[in-house]
């Protein structure tokens, strides 16, 4: 059974993985329920951003998030964003 520390340690381990750097933003957590959604997003820069439903961020528009997915806009298309390894 996964406890919150192993569970820290692979967030920390994906959000500062440079191997992995991409032109785009990257999911790397999602927390809350379903009114109070948030995520975390690794940009393309290599920062991390906390957003909500509504945000603009890296091009997009973030629409839905749910565990271990976010949905978002971006110029008009949408775009499904998954946490590495799911």
């Amino acid at each position: 059974m996964a406890n919150s520390t192993q569970t820290s340690q692979k967030v920390a381990e994906i959000a500062t993985n440079s191997i992995r750097m991409s032109r785009d933003a990257m999911l790397i957590g999602t927390f809350g329920h379903e009114a109070d959604s948030t995520a975390l997003l690794r940009l393309p820069s290599g920062r991390v951003k906390r957003v909500q439903i509504g945000d603009r961020v890296a091009g997009l528009r973030v629409t839905a998030i749910m565990p271990g997915q976010l949905q978002a806009t971006k110029r008009g298309q949408p775009v499904t964003l998954t946490m590495p390894g799911q």
